[in-house]
């Protein structure tokens, strides 16, 4: 299989040959130098722009959005009335993503427990990235797994604040943790808890990436 195909099996909730591998956004000099490939880190400056354009000029709903005083936890409210006030149907995105043949894949930071189910019930395909950094005890991907393994896939989610400050053992004693309790059976991708901020240390970005490599096939049996 190509990476393509490996993520599509796994959306599908079937195993791949082996745990495929995604990033949202990769912002780190290091990384692009590593591979001989030319920064290209586009910055937030457009996604706000676009975000601005979502709340319609409402000024105080962006600065609630955006305000990085709140605590994690508390980002779910203002998130909730953005898509109210944008006018954004995650039901109608699923069917018009089903009709078109199209997979949905919902990237949301925070504590999203309390909508978990309706995420659920919505048919969402894949779920990134499970932040580990959360307050909620419950917002926790291999409790997520249990309960929800056999509906959605997930994706993620070793956390950027290890792959800045961690070695690299640690760093791949958590890959394979992941891979051994939610691979199994059903599809997983692994990726960041969030995404590749510029302090994460290379050689622990290259070892969450050649772990799947040498512990990921299917079936897994490490």
């Amino acid at each position: 299989m190509d990476a393509k195909e490996r993520v599509l099996t796994s959306m599908n909730h079937n195993e791949p040959d082996r745990v495929p591998s995604f990033e949202i956004a990769i912002d780190n000099l290091k990384i692009y130098e590593h591979y001989g490939l030319k920064y290209g880190y586009q910055g937030s400056g457009d996604l706000l722009a676009k975000t601005y354009d979502l709340v319609k000029g409402d000024t105080a709903l962006l600065k609630k959005f955006i305000d990085k005083s709140s605590k994690v936890t508390d980002t779910l409210i203002p998130g909730i009335e953005l898509f109210i006030k944008a006018g954004i149907d995650l039901h109608s995105l699923y069917l018009t993503n089903y009709k078109g043949g199209l997979k949905f894949f919902l990237h949301s930071c925070g504590d999203i427990i309390e909508i978990f189910d309706d995420i659920i019930d919505c048919g969402v395909d894949a779920i990134h990235p499970i932040e580990p950094t959360t307050a909620s005890l419950d917002f926790n991907i291999f409790k997520l797994q249990e309960k929800y393994g056999d509906k959605i896939t997930f994706v993620g989610n070793v956390s950027p604040q290890d792959l800045a400050d961690k070695d690299p053992q640690f760093i791949q004693e958590y890959v394979k943790k992941l891979i051994k309790e939610i691979a199994p059976g059903r599809g997983f991708i692994l990726s960041s808890g969030h995404s590749i901020n510029p302090a994460i240390k290379l050689e622990n970005f290259l070892i969450m990436q050649e772990t799947p490599k040498k512990f990921g096939t299917y079936p897994i049996s490490f």
